[in-house]
């Protein structure tokens, strides 16, 4: 072994024992920061813990709290508006407000605008290590090179921003942002209980208002059935000031209420008085769970004015529904009878339009059949004859008429004095309305031969057309459906150009109606207004009908 002679150096201690240690002293730094932080973030904690209501008071001492516990320059709280458009400064310790609460111009920054807008839309913190690279940096008094700002979360919403900044460069650290984020949250949380605590206050005041000014009464009970709470509507009913009735049994005042099993709903009961009269009362009974029972609240009103009015309306209305179903009766008999009557005069389709409020009908019609019949020689026949008679045959005859336009499907148009118009494809159009036309000349011819054959003395002259037509109501008193145009002048010309016993009708319609009918040519006929015109003579329809 050799020894160190006087006066020589000490050799240097190996480099990775050095190196240890300096990791292990490192090490020992971060975790007395770490133990400070958390000593900071616990005592921060504990502040908190106290039962402050108010909103403002939180957010200045965590804002207080912060700077204090953390060694921060600065902490600024804001709190979004409730258009959930701005950022309200509510909170601010630093040297822009080193004591005093209260801030007289606060901040508003808009949502989305510089670092702490950000972090309100986006919901993530900012950690700014240089603010003079960062143009979203809002300078509001002297220029700090760092922030940092994290986001106030409540039920997963952004409720607010807290912002430090700080002179140094480079300042806050991973560890700051943990530290904050933490404090963020308990802050969020206290809010959100102060807030409740608020509207949870805002609640009873306003229910108590209500309760005491309803003009019902209103009673709440315990889970003993005891009275607990006795509203001023309350009191007139059962003529009984609070101090005598609460605590008192509810069967003092309502006998008939069960509480060892009470009901719920709207219930009729029996109500006493101080003074011992009864009075009908009507209660709705609903229960509420409180912390250590379930309460039961009776709103109750004095029904016995209702009752007295209900006997009354009970007398008047047996005599006033008697009344009522006799005349409905009257009234459905006389809707029958005139809706009898509009429809002896317009076609249903029609007399519903007009009752459902139209007050101009027509309408163009561009291809159906319009029929003139009249009874020859009528005029002459009535002559000496007593009217009564002239009505009943004219009635009888156009009875049968009206018979055949029902079993057609036909529309009847009017008659006028001896003679009858149809019509066939009004007021709802069909393809058929030549054939169906035809078959009802025919049709009248024969019943025209039967009816002269009982003993009738008449003979019929039937013309047909076929064409466009303008359809409608004239008349406001009386209504009636008529046809106006070419269609109708030719029909009626046909008819009154036509013989006694014969149909005849236009080459259109003939050469419409050939292949399935039979016809004999008549030659040209001069009609009046009109000019020659080729007709025919309707005669049969053929065998395969």
């Amino acid at each position: 072994m050799r020894f160190l002679s006087p006066g020589e150096p000490v050799p240097a201690e190996p480099s990775a024992l050095e190196q240890r240690c300096r990791e292990l002293e490192q090490r020992c730094h971060e975790l007395e920061a770490k133990a400070r932080s958390l000593d900071a973030l616990s005592r921060l904690a504990s502040s908190l813990l106290h039962l402050q209501t108010d909103v403002d008071d939180i957010l200045w001492d965590v804002a207080n709290g912060t700077v204090a516990h953390l060694g921060l320059e600065d902490c600024v709280i804001y709190l979004l508006d409730e258009e959930r458009q701005h950022l309200i400064q509510r909170a601010a310790y630093g040297p822009k407000n080193p004591g005093a609460r209260e801030i007289l111009d606060p901040i508003r920054i808009p949502v989305g605008k510089g670092i702490v807008g950000t972090v309100a839309v986006t919901g993530r913190p900012e950690l700014i290590a240089d603010t003079r690279h960062d143009p979203r940096y809002i300078r509001d008094d002297q220029m700090r090179l760092s922030e940092l700002a994290v986001p106030l979360f409540f039920r997963e919403e952004v409720i607010g921003v807290l912002d430090s900044e700080h002179s140094r460069e480079g300042f806050f650290t991973e560890e700051h942002l943990h530290l904050l984020t933490s404090i963020a949250s308990m802050t969020a949380s206290r809010i959100s209980r102060a807030l409740l605590d608020e509207q949870l206050q805002d609640v009873r005041r306003r229910t108590d208002s209500i309760i005491e000014s309803a003009l019902d009464a209103i009673i709440t009970v315990d889970g003993k059935g005891r009275i607990i709470g006795f509203n001023r509507a309350a009191q007139t009913i059962f003529r009984c000031e609070p101090p005598a009735a609460l605590l008192k049994p509810l069967s003092v005042f309502l006998p008939g209420y069960d509480v060892s099993h009470p009901p719920s709903g709207l219930l009729e009961l029996t109500g006493i008085r101080a003074g011992g009269s009864r009075f009908p009362v009507e209660a709705s009974v609903s229960h509420v769970p409180g912390r250590h029972e379930v309460l039961t609240t009776l709103i109750l009103r004095d029904i016995s004015e209702r009752l007295r009015a209900q006997r009354q309306i009970e007398e008047l209305n047996q005599g006033l529904e008697a009344r009522i179903s006799e005349r409905t009766r009257e009234l459905s008999q006389a809707n029958e009878q005139s809706e009898r009557l509009l429809l002896n005069v317009l076609p249903p389709p029609i007399a519903e339009r007009l009752k459902r409020g139209e007050q101009t009908i027509a309408e163009r019609f561009e291809d159906v059949t319009v029929l003139f019949a009249d009874l020859v020689g009528f005029s002459r026949w009535a002559a000496p004859i007593a009217p009564e008679e002239v009505v009943e045959v004219l009635g009888h005859v156009f009875t049968v008429f009206d018979t055949l336009t029902e079993r057609h499907g036909l529309e009847k148009i009017k008659t006028i004095g001896d003679a009858y118009m149809v019509v066939a494809g009004v007021p709802t159009p069909r393809e058929d309305h030549r054939e169906a036309m035809a078959r009802m000349a025919l049709d009248m011819l024969e019943a025209v031969a039967r009816l002269k054959e009982a003993g009738m003395v008449l003979d019929v002259r039937v013309g047909m057309h076929s064409g466009p037509v303008v359809a409608g109501i004239i008349g406001t008193r009386k209504f009636a459906y008529d046809l106006w145009g070419d269609t109708v002048n030719m029909a009626s010309r046909l008819e009154s150009h036509g013989l006694s016993g014969r149909i005849q009708v236009s080459e259109p319609t003939y050469l419409a109606l050939r292949e399935r009918f039979d016809f004999e040519p008549r030659g040209e006929v001069d009609i009046k207004s009109i000019g020659p015109v080729r007709t025919w003579w309707l005669t049969g329809e053929r065998s395969s009908r």
